[in-house]
């Protein structure tokens, strides 16, 4: 069954991206994303609202880089944190391409780079680090012992 209204849209623009030859798949919600991420060359970010930038992150720590379709991304506010984990992609840019160059380019070492690079800033121990320092800073919690 084909879906109807914004769903429609986007699955003609899907249609017509891999009609034009880009090998997409649209896995839907996944709870096995870990084992796609780990057989994907890079992950395009179409989506505009989260969960988003955290698919981004969890994309990342498997080594795949992403390429962000142009708009509004709060994810971009992270700046450098992100150079060499993806791309970006300005509005006019041909993404396809994008995903293309970098799914060519990839390179195992590069793969192991991105991976360790994202663990070592989102890893659940430094979050929690985080909050605790954030929490004593804030006085809600005292130093230990």
């Amino acid at each position: 069954r084909r879906p109807s209204g914004s769903g429609r849209w986007a699955r003609d623009l899907a249609d017509a991206a891999i009609a034009s030859g880009l090998p997409l798949f649209l896995p839907g919600f996944r709870l096995d994303a870990h084992a796609w991420y780990d057989h994907a060359a890079v992950y395009l970010l179409t989506s505009r609202q989260d969960p988003g930038p955290t698919t981004v992150i969890d994309a990342a720590r498997r080594g795949v880089p992403f390429v962000a379709a142009p708009g509004d991304l709060g994810l971009e506010s992270l700046g450098r944190v992100l150079d060499g984990v993806g791309t970006f992609a300005k509005e006019g840019e041909d993404v396809a391409g994008l995903v293309l160059d970098l799914a060519a380019n990839s390179t195992a070492a590069g793969r192991e780079a991105r991976a360790t690079h994202i663990e070592a800033l989102a890893s659940f121990p430094r979050y929690v680090d985080d909050l605790v320092g954030l929490l004593r800073q804030q006085g809600r919690l005292n130093e230990p012992d």
